[in-house]
């Protein structure tokens, strides 16, 4: 399955917040240059940002003793202090594993009022999975509080509501490729019923009153998905433009689909079918 995976990754609610915001690491922190409202000589939003980029590296690398240095004691006690150095560790490569690394491309804003600051930072993902959606830019704010004389993160960095969007889109194109794909599943298993569960109402129908065959379908449709060439979606409506194959032919086909509180494939359409030896 595709997974169009965020901050909020929440498997394991004894760790708080570690699952959600691993998958980050800042490019500011090893020497590259960014936008910030921090003028020259202010000692405050130099040491906000130093503050941010210490816990961005150490969720990233999974090092408890450096996030401990930069998280306040009560978001720390509630959420990680029963979670050792392995454990924190462990799940910090597997939540980005599954999201790829957040990278920060620059820093938007540090706002610093008397013992509170918050930063707002743009970036992006890399070393995503294969199949995983990128939402390309991603813009998230957190908030930072003068804790023991030191700045410390309070506040996990939450995504502004263009990147919440992006990333709701992206989970609905993955669910639709999802719901393809389980249509060329029940193809590859030779079953009609299969083929009928991941259709509509209205295809399910058309397949059972005319007959149809997996073998058939198969021959009109190709028996195996190649690609995803164009994946649309407008509310419970989507189209997906696909390439599939049989031993002989490429076939360039394009499916409607509908949710109904589940997507299903209802119309598939070909656009057109080329012989292997012809290419």
């Amino acid at each position: 399955m595709r997974t169009g995976a965020g901050w909020a990754n929440r498997k394991v609610s004894r760790w708080g917040t570690i699952v959600a915001i691993a998958p980050i690491v800042s490019s500011l922190a090893i020497g590259c240059s960014s936008d910030t409202t921090e003028s020259d000589g202010s000692s405050s939003e130099g040491d906000v940002r130093a503050a941010f980029d210490t816990w961005i590296e150490s969720v990233q690398s999974g090092d408890l003793d450096r996030f401990k240095s930069v998280v306040c004691a009560d978001t720390f006690e509630k959420g990680y202090a029963e979670t050792s150095g392995p454990e924190f560790e462990s799940s910090a490569r597997d939540a980005v594993d599954v999201a790829g690394l957040y990278v920060v491309d620059w820093y938007d804003t540090v706002t610093v009022n008397g013992d509170t600051a918050e930063v707002t930072v743009t970036g992006h993902r890399e070393g995503l999975r294969e199949q995983s959606e990128s939402i390309d830019e991603e813009r998230k704010t957190a908030g930072l509080v003068v804790e023991d004389g030191a700045w410390k993160v309070c506040s996990e960095p939450q995504d502004d509501a263009a990147t919440m969007r992006r990333r709701e889109l992206a989970a609905a194109k993955s669910d639709v490729q999802d719901a393809v794909e389980a249509f060329y599943a029940g193809i590859a298993s030779g079953s009609v019923s299969d083929v009928g569960a991941a259709s509509c109402a209205t295809l399910e129908r058309i397949i059972r009153t005319q007959n149809y065959t997996v073998a058939e379908l198969a021959a009109d449709l190709g028996e195996n998905l190649v690609s995803f060439d164009d994946t649309v979606v407008n509310g419970d409506t989507a189209k997906v433009h696909v390439t599939a194959e049989t031993a002989d032919e490429l076939f360039s086909l394009v499916y409607a689909l509908e949710n109904n509180g589940t997507w299903l494939v209802c119309s598939p359409g070909l656009l057109a079918s080329t012989t292997k030896t012809e290419r």
